[in-house]
């Protein structure tokens, strides 16, 4: 997300998870003193947004993702079909019927 704030709505939106998976990571990241909170437009709203630790943070851990994704790109060209599109075919397919119903489709209960 591009912007100093954000909902705790659009925060799950733009990291494709549940509200209450991202509120209870937000609620972390506050106890750790990464994110701070304000109220919105409206008064319900709360808006959060990362502290100078958080920003720091990110700076410093910068060379580390950049030097992650070099590698995952390198993989990708290693292989006959790139993982990331693999994995995001899997999340896709997980999104339509989840890993525990197709367990479940595999693994009838017993006495059925």
């Amino acid at each position: 997300m591009d912007q100093d704030k954000a909902s705790v709505s659009e925060i799950s939106v733009a990291l494709q998870t549940s509200q209450p998976a991202a509120t209870q990571t937000l609620a972390e990241m506050k106890r750790l003193d990464l994110v701070a909170y304000q109220s919105g437009n409206d008064r319900r709203e709360r808006l959060a947004h990362l502290t100078p630790k958080a920003l720091e943070l990110a700076r410093e851990l910068q060379p580390t993702w950049e030097a992650v994704q070099s590698a995952a790109q390198q993989l990708d060209r290693e292989l006959p079909y790139p993982l990331s599109d693999v994995l995001d075919e899997a999340l896709a397919a997980l999104n339509r019927k989840s890993f525990t119903d197709r367990i479940r489709e595999n693994n009838p209960s017993p006495g059925d």
